[in-house]
């Protein structure tokens, strides 16, 4: 490479600039005199006229691509966080919830100030660890993990505001995830078994989150937060199950009851083509077949997440500007009922009709070749 940058730079020196373009002569293997780099002048060049030129300024300078000169945060532009390959909806989940005044007012716990000293890295936005004096005076290591989740939820919402001091355009929830993975296990021992079982971090992160607020709202002495932490994210679905009665009992169906912080609707091809809307999908997934399900709470900030299960890009359905969770709970579950069930009987009329259009289209064709036989037996005939 060395060698080439020399023998091109020797060309470039024997260059005669005051020749016109149009009689450029070639010399040295096809490299052509006369060159000056600059806009393209024509439309079409021969490939094989080249030359390598030095950079401007020092060769040796490597342009480090996290400088704040190429990610300096615009004005009044949101900033974003950068995906994570442990949990690809995190970041996104986490700025939805940044631009709910609720949902950024709890994750922030109101402004309360859990440690004296939340300490600094110049590198904390590229997933560089911040020390805390006090976690190293501290031998609860619990306690320690489960805090480390708040601390990060706070420094995250805080750089999410317009109004941050950060000049960064992006950040990273690496150290989020860290302290998510970290407090899985022990948030387990917090955990009750009437959650929904549900792999996705996302899920998880509301989970811990909300036990962890929970547990920690007496001592940050915060006004209904452990309220607020339960119905904030979780809601509760009700399953009407028909079961034995037992000796003495009039009681013909059995009621669960589980609790849920992230609706997972997956979009399969007959839920796209039979609905082709979100709320058709909520329709089906809920009030489709027996038994009947319906919302007993609905969470302040209700999650949905929705993929399609060929894995492509997109929700796969329509999405509503607006959209009312009250339609699944239990005072319009009659209504609802009715009204998917005259739903069902007018999709089978028309299956129903396209069915027979397709019977006496398949009978039309074969009556005219009928027909063209008996006319071609005629004229044979004659």
């Amino acid at each position: 490479m060395a060698k080439a940058m020399r023998m091109s730079l020797q060309d470039l020196s024997a260059l005669d600039v005051g020749m016109e373009q149009d009689n450029q002569q070639v010399n040295r293997e096809g490299q052509e005199s006369g060159v000056v780099f600059g806009p393209a002048t024509q439309d079409l060049y021969n490939a094989d006229q080249w030359g390598m030129m030095a950079l401007s300024g020092d060769p040796n300078t490597t342009r480090n691509p996290f400088d704040l000169g190429s990610s300096r945060r615009e004005p009044e532009v949101p900033p974003v966080l950068r995906p994570c390959e442990r949990a690809r909806n995190l970041g996104p989940l986490l700025m939805i919830l940044h631009s709910i005044p609720l949902s950024r007012a709890a994750l922030l716990l109101f402004g309360k100030q859990l440690v004296k000293d939340y300490g600094i890295a110049p590198s904390w936005w590229d997933k560089e660890l911040i020390f805390v004096p006090e976690f190293a005076e501290s031998s609860q290591k619990q306690d320690l993990q489960r805090i480390l989740l708040l601390l990060e939820c706070q420094r995250i919402m805080a750089f999410l505001d317009i109004t941050s001091p950060s000049g960064r355009a992006y950040a990273s929830i690496e150290n989020l995830v860290y302290a998510l993975s970290a407090s899985e296990e022990t948030y387990m021992d917090l955990a009750h078994s009437d959650f929904i079982t549900d792999s996705e971090p996302t899920a998880n992160f509301l989970k811990v989150w909300s036990l962890i607020a929970g547990q920690y709202a007496d001592s940050l002495v915060i006004p209904s937060a452990k309220a607020m932490s339960d119905k904030l994210f979780n809601s509760w679905v009700s399953l009407d199950r028909p079961a034995v009665p037992e000796a003495h009992s009039t009681t013909a169906t059995t009621m669960m009851e589980q609790k849920f912080v992230n609706l997972e609707l997956i979009i399969t091809e007959d839920v796209h083509n039979m609905y082709g809307s979100l709320v058709g999908a909520l329709d089906n997934l809920l009030w489709s077949e027996e038994p009947d399900a319906y919302l007993k709470s609905v969470a302040d900030v209700f999650v949905i997440s929705v993929k399609q299960d060929n894995w492509l890009s997109g929700a796969g359905v329509d999405l509503p500007l607006e959209w009312y969770p009250d339609r699944y709970t239990k005072p319009f579950m009659k209504v609802m009922r009715s009204r998917n069930r005259r739903r069902s009987e007018i999709l089978d009329e028309i299956q129903s009709l396209r069915e027979r259009r397709l019977q006496i289209a398949e009978y039309t064709v074969c009556t005219f070749q009928s027909m063209t036989k008996y006319f071609g037996r005629i004229t044979t005939n004659s």
